[in-house]
């Protein structure tokens, strides 16, 4: 780690380099590789998928937000059930205020 120079950001891409994966309780794996160097960012998955990968890597470089956008989950009471006011339609989900 010393010899590679500033600024450096270390990964742990996929399930195997985060927590060891399905041998993480093998007599040889330590577990994540934050038990070897220090990581900067962890990216789950196995395998990983490619978009996560990306994102990922973008996140680091601060090319994208850390925002998540809102979502708002409504559930129909039985009254409007019995009155016929479901949300899904024929279509798909309509949007309830």
């Amino acid at each position: 780690m010393e010899a590679v120079p500033n600024p450096k950001l270390t990964f742990a891409i996929g399930s195997c380099a985060t927590g060891g994966g399905c041998w993480f309780d093998t007599y040889n794996v330590l577990g994540g590789v934050d038990n070897v160097i220090p990581v900067d960012y962890y990216i789950p998955g196995c395998p990983p998928r490619p978009e996560a990968i990306l994102y990922g890597v973008a996140f680091a470089l601060g090319l994208v937000s850390k925002k998540v956008a809102e979502e708002r989950l409504n559930q129909e009471t039985l009254e409007e059930l019995a009155h016929g006011k479901s949300i899904v339609t024929e279509k798909g989900l309509r949007m309830v205020p």
